[in-house]
């Protein structure tokens, strides 16, 4: 007690990241490193929104719709990619990658950030707040190309839901 008000304020986050070793109660920073990785992600991500579909392609900078463009699996082999993130090339590979986390799209409140989202032969990355991000179809944006929509009302052309698993 110096008298100084301040003296353990400086200290104190030291003691709690000490403290932490000991009790176990890491989550917080733990947390912390995957939202940040996680919103790296989304932003890089958003950046190519209106930018087209193509079955097969992997030109995520691409302008033709069904020309010259990214289908969905790419876009998020290449978005999760530049954050150190590997995926597999298809979306039935990636079907098979980290943790599954919901298995009903009426369960999309369990999701976090940038889990990636599947319907048969499709994938999306969740952004939070009930929406998701995609390379859609080869229609011209905003029907088409890389958009977001509202996740939990989601269709996918009437393919089957598949699942929602984490990968960070």
């Amino acid at each position: 007690t110096s008298g100084s008000g301040g003296g353990t304020s400086v200290l104190s986050p030291l003691f709690e990241n000490i403290s932490s070793l000991f009790t176990g109660n890491t989550k917080k920073s733990t947390n912390k490193n995957t939202e940040t990785k996680a919103d790296k992600i989304i932003e890089y991500g958003k950046q190519f929104i209106g930018n087209a579909y193509l079955y097969g392609g992997t030109n995520i900078n691409g302008k033709k719709p069904g020309v010259d463009g990214i289908d969905c699996s790419a876009y998020t082999q290449q978005i999760f990619g530049k954050f150190g993130v590997k995926l597999p090339r298809t979306s039935a590979e990636q079907r098979k990658s980290g943790v599954q986390i919901i298995s009903k799209q009426s369960d999309w409140r369990k999701l976090q950030k940038a889990d990636l989202v599947f319907w048969e032969g499709h994938v999306g990355v969740y952004i939070g707040d009930d929406t998701m991000m995609h390379a859609s179809n080869k229609a011209a944006y905003p029907k088409g190309g890389i958009k977001t929509n509202k996740f939990s009302t989601y269709k996918c052309g009437g393919k089957a839901f598949k699942g929602g698993r984490r990968v960070l």
